[in-house]
């Protein structure tokens, strides 16, 4: 009888694992066509705007042209990819694809989409923090390493809450 219920239980997990899996990838479709056919032009316009207005608010001096910034002799660009939409993205498909959720609570869940925006904005921040102080090497490494790695998790745990 266990064995039954088991083999039955393991089956139920298979199918509710399939079904994520192919929400997961129908919700992140969008992804090929905005990194192709859309213009984020807004959106890095505002990630520079809301970084600019936290850097000036924690003592610095930034200069900005719509996407593009300047901190000292730091001249750096938000590209679309620095907008952290494709983290936002995934992070809204995760919380939709989930299967046996009610929509009040998916609802709720996307709420986090904010927390990754902010998180992408401390991550501007902190890249031009550590150039400050240590250089630009330095703040490359932030840039590809610790923050790339930074957002992925913001992202699952997130999620996993």
């Amino acid at each position: 009888m266990f064995r039954a219920w088991r083999k039955g239980f393991i089956e139920e997990r298979y199918r509710d694992t399939f079904a994520f899996l192919l929400r997961l990838l129908v919700l992140a479709g969008p992804l090929y066509f905005i990194m192709f056919f859309v213009d984020l032009y807004p959106l890095q316009a505002m990630v520079a705007g809301n970084s600019f207005a936290i850097m000036e608010g924690i003592g610095l001096s930034p200069v900005i042209n719509g996407p593009e910034m300047q901190v000292g002799d730091f001249h750096f660009f938000i590209s679309k990819d620095s907008t952290g939409w494709k983290s936002m993205l995934f992070f809204g498909a995760l919380v939709v694809a989930v299967p046996g959720i009610v929509w009040r609570k998916r609802i709720v869940g996307l709420a986090g989409v904010a927390v990754v925006y902010l998180g992408n904005l401390g991550r501007v921040v902190v890249i031009v923090l550590a150039e400050q102080a240590w250089g630009f090497e330095s703040a490359m490494l932030v840039h590809d390493y610790l923050w790339r790695f930074g957002l992925i998790a913001l992202v699952l745990g997130l999620w996993l809450a």
